[in-house]
């Protein structure tokens, strides 16, 4: 169901993902940007509870209300219009940091009711460069949809959906930023 170039949403099982584009004007764009390359990176996110998962970690920049704020990321009113978070809070944000020869693999979330935002926040982006999100059906773990890494693209999705990051490929001259947050009910 698409409802203008800017905006599409698929469903998984019943479970929906929401891609809005061009949501953020370029200075915005570039105001994100500068924060998140300025942000101390560590060690951290691991995906998933499987141990075995856990011998590869990305780069992480953990975020407090106060970062984001400070950030200024904010989710505007044609997308909140489309996906109401009014009745959840924001439980956690970071930035993960990838490069070409980090892995990553199928994990979720959360197992309840949980939504995740995506910021893809490189302000320049190849389709050769990889760096794409799949989500996956629960059943069988097959690939049901791919949102291609676009610079500024906001996605919306259930956090109970099986998804895996692609790393970048070793074209891309640059590292690869995704902002997250994550909301809960209230």
């Amino acid at each position: 169901m698409i409802y203008d170039d800017r905006y599409k949403v698929k469903e998984i099982f019943g479970k929906k993902i929401h891609i809005f584009d061009d949501v953020f004007e370029f200075a915005e764009r570039t105001r994100f940007y500068q924060f998140i390359t300025n942000s101390r990176f560590s060690i951290g996110e691991y995906d998933g509870v499987l141990l075995e998962n856990h011998k590869t970690s990305t780069l992480t920049s953990k975020y407090s209300e106060g970062d984001v704020r400070a950030m200024g990321f904010h989710l505007p009113k044609r997308v909140t219009d489309i996906v109401d978070l009014s009745d959840y809070k924001p439980v956690t944000a970071y930035t993960n940091l990838c490069r070409p020869d980090d892995s990553f693999h199928i994990h979720t979330d959360h197992h309840g009711p949980m939504w995740t935002v995506l910021y893809y926040a490189n302000l320049n982006w190849h389709i050769e460069w990889g760096g794409d999100t799949y989500f996956l059906r629960e059943d069988d773990l097959t690939i049901e949809y791919v949102s291609q890494f676009r610079p500024g693209r906001v996605v919306i999705f259930d956090g109970s959906i099986p998804h895996l990051m692609r790393p970048s490929t070793r074209l891309a001259p640059e590292n690869r930023f995704s902002f997250v947050m994550k909301y809960i009910p209230k």
